[in-house]
């Protein structure tokens, strides 16, 4: 069976009320919060991108356990905000975390399930013999267009599933 070794995730320190946004549109704050049922939603900090907090979570995930990184041959990184157009952040994040350069390593991007297909692929490189481990990363800096309801809603995080077929927490 295939399933979760371990995971980690990543939400920044920074918040913004519910009632902040709607006082400075001149919402009734109440109104939206009754409506949307949120309070406030985490804000990425001006030097965090999906990136740096993928890297963040990525790096929980491996702190708990002891496999050797050599054998994680798929990265996976899922997002809607992609800090460069061009460079993948997979193998920028593989770099980072030490991981080997012999990995299969591409980004997805899909509103708001862009990880549920990198999770589904992952399953299958791993069934198939090609790797022992895959790391899979969703990670987002939220950002909503004014007066949007996402502007409400999106918010920053990050978070990290290590796939393999021993020692499964899930």
């Amino acid at each position: 069976m295939i399933g979760i070794v371990s995971y980690g995730f990543y939400v920044p320190k920074y918040r913004i009320k519910t009632d902040e946004i709607a006082t400075v549109w001149g919402k009734n704050p109440e109104d939206v919060k009754k409506s949307l049922l949120i309070e406030e939603k985490a804000v990425a900090g001006i030097d965090e991108d999906s990136l740096t907090m993928a890297f963040e979570s990525s790096s929980s995930a491996l702190s708990d356990v002891q496999i050797d990184k050599n054998k994680i041959k798929v990265v996976l990184f899922g997002s809607e905000t992609h800090p460069y157009a061009v460079n993948p952040a997979s193998t920028i994040l593989a770099e980072f975390l030490g991981i080997e350069k012999n990995y299969l390593a591409y980004d997805t991007e899909f509103a708001c399930k862009a990880a549920t297909g990198a999770i589904i692929s992952a399953q299958a490189l791993i069934k198939s013999g090609y790797s022992d481990y895959a790391l899979i990363t969703g990670s987002d800096k939220g950002m909503g267009k004014t007066h949007d309801v996402l502007e409400y809603t999106a918010a920053s995080g990050s978070v990290s599933l290590l796939l393999g077929k021993d020692d499964l927490i899930l």
